[in-house]
């Protein structure tokens, strides 16, 4: 293994999650790791482009990474403040120099710290900014979300409370990949409620992956009953999800049309869904 090789696997294993990262990451899979970390795209691109190189120009670099000059300058200098990238003058050219992967291992833990503060300032906050949003007494609130993390945004707020919902898994698989709790909670995600699922090989497939527990089952329709719009029901919040091409959730939050929602679904669960055999 090169000192590129090893530059690399310590470059993974500073940010990533994964107990045994592979053996060798394309460059590709490097900048999306990067910027889950928290660099700009074209940060992550640049660290990860003067990583081989070890040092060089602005022009050498940015042809390396495809990029305009100007452009990699700016997020050179950006990459400069954040501890990252180093520069120096030589024969009255700048030339930039990568740092330690150590440093982008302290540069991670200080935005750990950042975020764990803001947090929790804004838990603080919470309880003034829901009396600030809180609808008119007996008027529903109807807001909308959109694309794949507005659904992420939905789905992170109702998982973490008890509920119930009636869904196709097949478009949610396409969209994300695999169960959005996994995704959004890790393997181990502990859910309650129930999921009624349309029979179907992707409602069959969600059953294997989230096996019935004291807190949670999931169960399917009977077959021929199909829909393409998922309703989804928590607290006093209702929410339909279409995974059409502008991904919407309509998001109603109101206790008495939720808790009608709710007695519906309900009456599915009891009446006509079913187990696996």
């Amino acid at each position: 293994m090169n000192n590129v090789d090893i530059k690399i696997c310590m470059l993974y294993n500073t940010n990533m999650s994964l107990e045994k990262p592979p053996a060798a990451l394309s460059k590709s899979d490097l900048v999306k790791i990067l910027v889950r970390a928290g660099l700009k795209p074209h940060e992550a691109l640049l660290y990860v482009t003067l990583h081989p190189l070890k040092v060089a120009t602005v022009t050498r670099i940015a042809k390396a990474a495809g990029l305009e000059r100007s452009n990699a300058y700016t997020t050179l200098r950006s990459l400069v403040r954040k501890g990252l990238v180093a520069e120096f003058e030589r024969g009255k050219i700048i030339h930039f120099v990568v740092e330690s992967p150590s440093k982008l291992q302290s540069f991670l833990e200080e935005r750990e710290h950042e975020f764990a503060d803001s947090l929790s300032r804004a838990r603080q906050a919470i309880p003034f900014l829901s009396r600030l949003t809180a609808p008119l007494s007996g008027t529903p609130r109807v807001t909308m979300l959109r694309g794949p993390q507005g659904m992420r945004q939905l789905y992170r707020d109702a998982l973490m409370s008890n509920f119930i919902a009636a869904m196709n898994a097949e478009p949610m698989y396409k969209m994300f990949g695999g169960p959005i709790a996994r995704k959004l909670f890790g393997s181990d995600v502990i859910l309650r409620g129930c999921d009624l699922l349309v029979d179907n090989p992707a409602g069959r497939t969600f059953l294997k992956d989230h096996p019935r527990t004291a807190r949670y089952e999931a169960r399917l329709l009977p077959p021929g009953m199909t829909f393409a719009t998922d309703v989804l029901v928590y607290g006093d919040t209702v929410a339909f999800f279409t995974y059409d091409d502008d991904r919407t959730v309509v998001r109603i939050e109101h206790d008495l049309l939720a808790e009608t929602v709710r007695q519906w679904l309900t009456w599915m669960k009891t009446s006509s869904a079913r187990f696996l055999p």
